[in-house]
């Protein structure tokens, strides 16, 4: 049987529509621009692929389509039974997170990562600050995360994405020093990975590595995709430490041409949000 980047068993007899699956499934981990057009070959190619279904209602999701995420994740519903028990829990995760039941998806996701700890798009959603521990609100958040995370460290080894999620968690939990390493080897690993970069922007920032961050963002972000999910996010990023460099004029160039509406296909949270 075929599997993906981690090893878990995937039900397709295609290897196109795997291969695919995993460029679009590595392209949304890492706030790659051009998910879709992989997706739309693995479904293509095989349209009984039940979690190539799942990782375009994520992609749908995650650009608040909901319709569109709807009808996907219902496809993949709709295959379920033909698949793994593991590829059904998959399933049933994010159905749930798309249903707006937040609170079920997090809770199968943590009786999932028992037996299955290296799916890593099943985690996915539990971690970063819009992930459902980091947008609960709850105030143990922060440590909830790092526990989460913490003891799947073993499991994924030298892997850019749990690197990223790793840091930012540490990060996030004041660990600057520790989040830093992290981060920067998951930068080495995969240059494009826009999550990467926008947790080493945040490790040295709050670390107070103000000089650090801003050559590090100057430096990357001319390369970084402007279709991708953080575009605009970290554009931001770069403007902020522009003004507390005191370099206002070239703060607002990088605000104006990149965060405002308009000027970018990022997700309309961070839009609104960032250009606020």
């Amino acid at each position: 049987m075929l599997t993906d980047r981690y090893g878990n068993a995937l039900t397709t007899a295609s290897t196109e529509a795997r291969d695919a699956y995993v460029e679009g499934v590595d392209r949304l981990l890492a706030g790659d621009g051009d998910v879709e057009g992989p997706l739309t070959v693995a479904v293509t190619a095989d349209p009984a692929f039940a979690l190539a279904h799942v990782a375009v209602a994520r992609q749908h999701h995650l650009m608040a389509r909901g319709r569109d995420a709807k009808d996907s994740i219902d496809a993949a519903v709709g295959l379920a039974a033909s698949t793994t028990a593991r590829e059904q829990r998959h399933i049933e995760i994010y159905a749930a997170l798309i249903a707006g039941q937040v609170p079920r998806s997090l809770e199968l996701t943590r009786e999932h990562l028992t037996e299955h700890p290296r799916d890593a798009f099943a985690v996915a959603p539990a971690s970063g600050v819009f992930g459902s521990i980091g947008f609960s609100g709850r105030v143990s958040r922060v440590q909830e995360q790092l526990d989460l995370l913490a003891p799947l460290a073993d499991h994924y080894g030298d892997d850019w994405w749990f690197l990223t999620v790793h840091a930012f968690a540490l990060g996030e939990a004041g660990r600057w020093a520790e989040g830093r390493p992290l981060a920067e080897r998951a930068l080495e690993l995969r240059p494009t990975n826009s999550h990467a970069a926008h947790t080493l922007a945040h490790v040295l920032y709050e670390g107070g590595a103000d000089d650090d961050a801003l050559a590090f963002m100057s430096d990357w972000i001319p390369a970084q995709d402007p279709d991708g999910v953080l575009h605009c996010h970290n554009w931001w990023h770069l403007a902020l430490l522009l003004m507390g460099a005191g370099r206002g004029d070239d703060a607002w160039v990088a605000f104006r041409d990149h965060c405002l509406p308009g000027t970018t296909t990022s997700p309309s949270i961070n839009v609104f949000t960032d250009a606020a």
